[in-house]
């Protein structure tokens, strides 16, 4: 691989949005791309309405953020964004 393909992943900031943190293959791979990331020297942060494999993600210091991503209300959504905007 060149020099000039290689990602510096100390400048990636990843915020992954969940409904949930419990099982499936969605939540696994987002635990698996947290966890890299925050190993390889990025920032990850994962907004949920969490779930048992939430201590996953908080294992390999990542950020955790719980909010009730899980419903669909249109005013729900706008007072996430809100609360959202602290952690960017």
């Amino acid at each position: 691989m060149n020099r000039s393909n290689k990602i510096n992943t100390k400048q990636i900031n990843l915020l992954q949005v969940l409904p949930h943190l419990n099982s499936g293959g969605m939540v696994s791979g987002a635990i698996e791309i947290a966890n890299f990331l925050k190993s390889k020297g990025g920032k990850s942060i994962v907004a949920s309405s969490g779930g048992y494999r939430e201590i996953e993600i908080k294992k390999n210091d990542c950020i955790s953020i719980n909010l009730p991503l899980d419903r669909k209300n249109p005013f729900s959504i706008y007072k996430n964004k809100k609360k959202n905007n602290k952690y960017y």
